[in-house]
């Protein structure tokens, strides 16, 4: 059978447009994938921590204080991509009690996900002496939680509250 070369051409042109077609579906496709894989509410960063929080605290030790911290924070997205973000905590704090000599002060560190926050407050004179902290956000402006002593010659815990200012 002999083919005109109209008919090649309407033929050519025919898997041109087939092939454009196929092209489209494959980029939207594409496009589909990729914004599967784009990152949830989970994963997206925490609100900012940085600047002044201050508050209150019950420690079984010294009864009920002032608690102040002054964070910094640093952006940290975790491996592999889109998995999340944690925000790594630097800074410093203090508290004070109606009895001054209870009162304490020294450097921050630590961590927050999600809603949750990790620090270690290191006393400035501690010869070892830090406390655990655990707090959940309760809000963009507020946090609270629990600490304990870690390596400290006097065991002591308690609770804290704190609004950022």
């Amino acid at each position: 059978m002999f083919q005109s070369a109209s008919s090649n051409r309407r033929f050519g042109a025919h898997v041109a447009v087939m092939l454009r077609q196929f092209a489209r579906l494959a980029f939207a496709l594409g496009v589909i994938g990729c914004a599967k894989s784009a990152p949830t509410a989970a994963s997206v960063p925490p609100a900012n921590l940085a600047g002044s929080w201050t508050g209150g605290l019950f420690a079984t030790a010294s009864g009920t204080g002032a608690l102040r911290l002054t964070l910094t924070q640093q952006l940290l997205s975790l491996l592999p991509p889109g998995k999340g973000y944690e925000v790594d905590l630097r800074g410093t704090w203090s508290t004070s009690f109606p009895n001054p000599a209870n009162d304490d002060s020294g450097t921050v560190s630590g961590s927050a996900w999600s809603a949750s926050v990790g620090v270690e407050l290191t006393l400035t004179d501690s010869g070892g002496c830090a406390f655990a902290l655990t707090g959940t956000r309760t809000g963009v402006p507020a946090m609270s939680g629990s600490f304990r002593t870690k390596s400290c010659a006097v065991a002591d815990s308690g609770t804290f509250g704190v609004s950022k200012e």
